[in-house]
């Protein structure tokens, strides 16, 4: 399949092409969560033909046009591009059909997937219990969010969570001394253990059902989270009931409703009004 990329000359914030008296001009832009894009990795498909070319970025960033030229080819054009990072990963995906005959054509990338957990010497989870999905992801009103998780364990197990801004990019918290992962727990619990989060204002809570691995305690425990992303000192115990499923919602107040479930002596939902701290 032929269909030349050329990327050549340089015009302020744009890649502008040339070369060919037949192309069809591309621009590919980004939203602004996708970030440091070093290259692009384009993929045309033609009447069953597929080519693949990579245009490196240089110091250079998106906005980015190129042309794709080949006066042999007519018919629908099909672009398939991913923005790369410096490591070769994908931090970016966009596609869209043209023609050939069409004088230009516009790609934006949106963001791939990317990693929240950043301690890899074990593997970790939002939850494994199918009763608290979804209560794992708050964000505060400056428009950061956090995520909660656990390690994968069998009784030393930890609550763990990071900070993002809204632009996807990790933020520098207090409790991690720089934007990696930050460990919530100050004492181990059992596996039975599952995080949830909710945030008021600038102010998020971390809560979790508990049984300690050091002692008899079990329970419901909190950790605050404050504006600079430092931790209280120490986790607090909300309750001591043998709990399962904890839940957290934000007040007007600037308080959080935690709810739980507990089995004996009978089914019952339990509720507590905690602080921010």
């Amino acid at each position: 399949m032929r269909g030349a990329l050329a990327l050549v000359v340089i015009s302020g914030a744009c890649l502008v092409a040339c070369g060919g008296d037949s192309y069809v001009i591309v621009t590919v832009s980004a939203r602004p969560t996708v970030h440091d894009v070093t290259s692009l990795q384009v993929t045309q498909v033609n009447n069953g033909a597929t080519r693949t070319d990579t245009l490196d970025l240089g110091t250079h960033m998106l906005p980015a046009t190129f042309s794709i030229s080949d006066a042999a080819r007519s018919g629908e054009l099909d672009l398939s591009i991913s923005g790369l990072g410096s490591d070769g990963s994908v931090v970016g995906l966009g596609s869209a059909t043209t023609m050939f005959d069409a004088a230009d054509a516009t790609v934006q990338l949106d963001p791939a997937d990317f990693v929240v957990n950043t301690d890899y010497a074990m593997d970790e989870f939002l939850t494994t219990d199918y009763e608290t999905p979804g209560y794992q992801l708050a964000v505060t009103s400056d428009f950061k969010w956090t995520a909660a998780y656990r390690n994968t364990c069998s009784d030393t197990c930890n609550i763990f969570a990071r900070t993002f801004g809204a632009d996807g990019l990790p933020v520098k918290t207090a409790a991690a001394a720089g934007t990696n992962a930050f460990q919530v727990t100050s004492a181990t619990t059992t596996a039975g253990a599952f995080p949830a989060i909710a945030s008021a204002g600038t102010a998020s809570v971390v809560v979790w059902d508990f049984s300690d691995t050091v002692g008899a305690g079990v329970g419901v425990a909190c950790r605050g989270i404050d504006a600079t992303g430092a931790l209280t000192a120490g986790q607090r115990t909300l309750s001591t009931d043998v709990a399962d499923t904890v839940t957290i919602a934000s007040l007007p107040t600037g308080n959080f409703a935690v709810s739980w479930q507990v089995y004996t002596p009978a089914a019952a939902v339990h509720t507590i009004i905690a602080k921010p701290d």
